[in-house]
């Protein structure tokens, strides 16, 4: 994540459980890169 968004792991890790704790992905505990996306993808912004 820090090439994507150009932060370091401490603020990845709050964004990451910023997102868990809104609902947006999930995470399964001990998987390493085992994160999926909750929502359509029709509810995505586009605008990025």
């Amino acid at each position: 994540m820090f090439n994507y968004f150009s932060v370091y792991s401490a603020s990845t890790h709050q964004m990451v459980s910023v997102l868990v704790q809104k609902g947006l992905i999930k995470k399964e505990k001990g998987e390493d890169r085992s994160m999926s996306v909750l929502i359509e993808q029709d509810q995505l912004p586009t605008d990025w």
